[in-house]
């Protein structure tokens, strides 16, 4: 007769026991899992921080070069001044952009020059100056540079503008149309830098830009460029993870919780009323009084058994002998006899779970 153990409520109670400390010690994992989590990640901080600082500053100086004349002794005129239009041949033009990071820096830059014709006209009873002729030219075609862990970066371009050719250009539109407009050659350098300091990016762009009346008497030069621009890098508040915790921790985690929700799905189970304990329950709630329990394995070896089909009929013959029932669980909440001893016989009826293979 194979042999058990057969202290159930300590057993429910042992494994009840090391469940729950193990749930515990689950729960320690998970919440220290969290912490890691919660640690691994680097929130956004709630004021800015400044990293860096930089200047930008623009400057474009120019000559008037003349035509060979009787009235000015030297072939070149300086800037800021009024230039007879008749006789300036050309305007040299050095544009010039300096760019001053506070810290090293990663630059990475493009320009270019270019000239637009801008023709206008007067209409209306208000004389509005209307836009009735552009024409664009490209003076410098885009450039690129770059440069590695500097502070200081200076991009310098100088360029001839034939004067004289773009003011022929506006003579001929008005005698060709017979249109009297007022027109100007806009030169501008166009700049677009892109700069890194550390993981934190910026980017600038800035216009030098002149403004060279055409077709008149005399003109003077307008100089339309921002001479200086200071700007501050703040901190972005990014989001930061350190992926390598955050992975283990999420995976710790992940592996805590599916033992938890089996655990509980084991303890639900344990506890959960089965077929045998329902009928066991309800014989023993109804002739409880004549029935004693044991958890000693009886031997029953020197008795011959008869097996009692239904268990009403046990309780006749406990009834006619007046001899109290042996209850003995023969296999943990599967299997269980009830039994009536007298002299060398044994009326054995077996209770079991039809719904569990018995081996």
């Amino acid at each position: 007769m194979m042999k058990v153990d057969h202290s159930k409520l300590r057993r429910l109670e042992i494994l009840r026991y090391r469940t729950f400390a193990f749930i515990l010690f689950l729960m320690l994992i998970i919440g220290l899992s969290i912490f890691t989590i919660s640690m691994s990640i680097i929130w956004p901080a709630d004021r800015t921080e400044a990293l860096f600082d930089y200047r930008i500053n623009n400057n474009i100086n120019y000559q008037v070069h003349l035509f060979p004349n009787n009235l000015y002794p030297e072939n070149t005129l300086e800037m800021g001044k009024q230039y007879p239009t008749e006789i300036v041949k050309n305007i040299e033009v050095e544009f010039r952009n300096n760019l001053s990071v506070s810290k090293n820096a990663f630059i990475d830059y493009d320009y270019e020059i270019t000239a637009q014709i801008n023709g206008t006209y007067s209409t209306g009873s208000n004389r509005d100056n209307t836009e009735i002729w552009t024409r664009d030219f490209t003076l410098v075609p885009k450039k690129h540079g770059k440069a590695s862990r500097i502070k200081n970066n200076t991009i310098k371009e100088t360029k001839k503008i034939d004067f004289a050719y773009y003011n022929q250009m506006v003579t001929d539109y008005k005698q060709e149309l017979r249109l009297n407009i007022d027109a100007s050659l806009i030169v501008k350098m166009t700049i677009n830098i892109h700069g890194k300091v550390g993981h934190t990016t910026f980017t600038e762009k800035q216009e030098l830009e002149l403004d060279i009346p055409l077709n008149r008497a005399a003109f003077q030069i307008s100089n339309n460029t921002p001479e200086q621009q200071k700007e501050t890098v703040y901190s972005t508040g990014e989001l930061h993870i350190n992926y390598p915790f955050f992975i283990a921790a999420l995976i710790f985690l992940i592996i805590s919780l599916v033992l938890v929700i089996r655990f509980i799905l084991n303890i639900r189970k344990i506890n959960r009323k089965t077929e045998f304990s329902i009928k066991l329950n309800k014989i023993l709630k109804a002739y409880g009084e004549v029935i004693a329990t044991t958890e000693t394995t009886p031997n029953y070896s020197k008795y011959e058994i008869l097996d009692i089909i239904d268990f009403i009929d046990l309780m006749d013959i406990q009834n006619e002998m007046r001899i109290p029932i042996i209850y003995y669980e023969h296999i943990l909440d599967t299997e269980g006899w009830f039994t009536v001893v007298h002299n060398d016989q044994m009326y054995r009826y077996i209770l079991s779970d039809t719904t569990k293979k018995i081996k």
